[in-house]
């Protein structure tokens, strides 16, 4: 690491700290109470400083921005030119772990779906600067430690438009974010000057330094330059991206080198599609034609809308329309979250709830969003559905409705049985088969590196290689198609590149897997599939998830059961959480998700729509000497495949 970026990184807490976009950056979506409430999101407010951005997502509100530089209570609205009001039940306090909100409505109005975004200050992201004007071209300090990519600056003191500049924009140039309009050229906003890494220059114009007026700037990263790539595990990633696309066609992708999580963009030379729209993959982001995201409008009151520009892309994002031909399109980009998980969980929930139960329920790990989520009826009949972020209902104009893909089944499940809604969890609407008193259970997991990846991918019927962001090699892959009849796909490090199992069913493993996997073993940047249809059919949309061992949270592997059998885990506890298949022989997809040390325990079967089974002693928790792992007993001798979770 190069002597500034090491700098940087102290500047963070301490040399050599590492620091992840999760520390300074999150997306939380919440319900309003009418009462006063703590959004625990994770992000040092208290200590390190920021922003904090709301809107209401269903009622036509103000969008709200507070900071710690003017204090709780002071609101800015993106959508208005006016100037700072002071509201005593707005966003009361800011904490170290989040904020408050007051009892107003525009925050935390009874029942409504609400969304807000937390900026961090840190070197390399974000930084805020405040100033008096004087009418005077002038410098003011910032403390990015790089070349900001964009600037919003707002005169908080009196009634002005919001002005920002984009990198891509230049000095010369400037756009308003409470408004439609095109980009303008006007020498006396920035002076012409380009920002550095410790100052951006202000000119004569009012927007930005009337004499006696109080200004404040909200500065990012985002050009790349290598004083911003220090975070990640390596401190060498960059996680914000600010540039610009020339729109031709539909279908142009644009390269961020990372998978993004929140997307602010707008039209700078056309009046199509001319709104300063915002993106996140909390609330859906769609990743295949046929679907659409959430948007917010930065620049109206709006409640939130639906469009189909954007689809999520595993390295940045495809525009599919939308704008007119020669339309010069800004934006500005963070990455995914990117924190490896210190315990099992930190990246695995489970929770039981009763049919109808439409309630919020919010899973182990907090206020973080779960990636990928199995739900199971465990006292009748019922499918096992698999539900993941961003992939909504393909006939669904509602993108908060999540689509369903079964476990036990080929068909592709356009029911809506869950609505993401909250940054923790889930509610269950009335459709399918749920009843009042049906019983169930969920298990969540979130996309953590070393652990989980999701790779959504088109199939094109030609072998290659697909890349991924699991930082580690994949030991296990469930691949599926959602837009055609085809099971889940399981790749196995114990089975090797010319073999594969299939979730719906019980056979042991297939001997013809080399058109599957191209007979090519994956590595920790790319997997591969060959030109067969269950992995790659042309012009079809599949999603992969992608399965490593870290040691203490999770562990792939396999054993071969001869009589009451130990498989050692190296877990400091009892596994929560054990799926085992036989793979020589045919033999069910056992999933243990209740079980003791001694006595009978619960499973039920991923390739079965029976209810689980609560009279059968086929597991045990713990290893005789005290190890993580567990016991396996009851069911036939053979060789297997397992995954455990701690």
């Amino acid at each position: 690491m190069s002597a500034p970026n090491k700098l940087l990184q102290a500047a963070s807490g301490g040399a050599g700290d590492k620091v992840y976009v999760d520390d300074v950056f999150t997306t939380t979506a919440y319900n309003g109470s009418g009462s006063s409430q703590n959004i625990v999101n994770n992000i040092d407010l208290d200590g390190e400083g920021g922003m904090v951005w709301i809107k209401d997502r269903e009622v036509a509100y103000w969008h709200q921005i507070a900071d710690t530089e003017r204090g709780a209570n002071k609101m800015l609205s993106t959508n208005s030119s006016n100037a700072e009001s002071s509201r005593t039940q707005h966003l009361t306090s800011f904490n170290s772990n989040g904020f408050t909100v007051g009892t107003d409505n525009d925050v935390n109005y009874s029942n409504s779906k609400i969304v807000s975004w937390t900026f961090r200050k840190q070197p390399g992201f974000f930084d805020i600067q405040t100033w008096t004007g004087n009418g005077s071209n002038r410098t003011i300090s910032h403390n990015l430690g790089c070349v900001p990519g964009f600037i919003i600056v707002k005169r908080y003191s009196n009634t002005e438009n919001w002005t920002c500049f984009h990198t891509s924009l230049g000095p010369t140039k400037a756009i308003t974010l409470d408004a439609t309009a095109t980009a303008f050229t006007l020498t006396s906003i920035w002076n012409d000057t380009a920002p550095t890494a410790t100052e951006f220059t202000v000119g004569t114009q009012g927007r930005v330094n009337t004499n006696g007026e109080s200004y404040i700037a909200y500065i990012f990263a985002g050009t790349g330059d290598s004083a911003s790539q220090i975070f990640g595990a390596d401190g060498d990633e960059a996680i914000i991206k600010s540039g610009v696309f020339d729109y031709t066609s539909s279908g142009q992708d644009i390269d961020l080198g990372f998978e993004p999580q929140w997307i602010i963009y707008k039209n700078t030379t056309g009046t199509s599609t001319s709104y300063w729209g915002i993106t996140d993959t909390m609330r859906p982001f769609r990743h295949k034609p046929n679907s659409v995201s959430t948007y917010l409008r930065g620049n109206a009151n709006d409640a939130e809308g639906n469009n189909s520009i954007f689809q999520l892309l595993h390295n940045g994002f495809r525009n599919t329309g939308g704008f007119g031909g020669g339309d010069k399109i800004i934006y500005t980009a963070i990455a995914k979250r990117h924190k490896p998980a210190d315990y099992g969980t930190d990246y695995f929930a489970l929770t039981a709830y009763t049919g109808n139960d439409t309630s919020i329920r919010t899973f182990e790990f907090g206020p973080t969003q779960f990636d990928w989520h199995v739900n199971t009826r465990t006292d009748g009949n019922s499918d096992n559905k698999t539900h993941m972020r961003g992939f909504g209902r393909a006939s669904s104009t509602s993108a908060s409705q999540l689509g369903a893909l079964k476990l036990n089944a080929t068909s592709v499940d356009d029911s809506a049985d869950l609505t993401l809604d909250h940054s923790g969890g889930c509610t269950t609407t009335t459709k399918g088969t749920i009843n009042g008193s049906d019983q169930y259970y969920q298990a969540a997991w979130m996309r953590r590196p070393g652990l989980l990846d999701i790779v959504a991918y088109e199939g094109n019927y030609t072998a290659r290689t697909i890349s991924h962001q699991l930082d580690a090699v994949p030991e296990m892959m469930l691949v599926k198609s959602r837009t055609s009849t085809r099971p889940f796909l399981v790749y196995h490090s114990a089975l090797g590149n010319d073999r594969y199992l299939l979730v719906n069913d019980t056979a042991a493993q297939s001997s013809s897997g080399e058109t599957v996997w191209n007979t090519t073993t994956p590595t920790s940047s790319v997997f591969s599939v060959g030109a067969q249809n269950v992995s790659n059919e042309n012009g079809k949309y599949f999603v992969a998830l992608l399965y490593a061992s870290s040691d203490g949270i999770q562990k792939i592997g396999s054993f071969t059961k001869s009589g009451n059998t130990d498989v050692d885990c190296g877990f400091s506890a009892a596994p929560r959480w054990i799926m085992v298949k036989r793979y020589d022989a045919s033999g069910d997809w056992y999933v243990f998700y209740s079980f003791n040390t001694s006595g009978n325990d619960k499973y039920y079967l991923w390739n079965s729509n029976q209810p689980a089974v609560t009279n059968q002693n086929y597991i045990e928790g713990m290893l005789s000497g005290g190890a993580g792992g567990f016991r396996i007993e009851g069911i036939d001798d053979g060789d297997y495949i397992f995954m455990a979770i701690a």
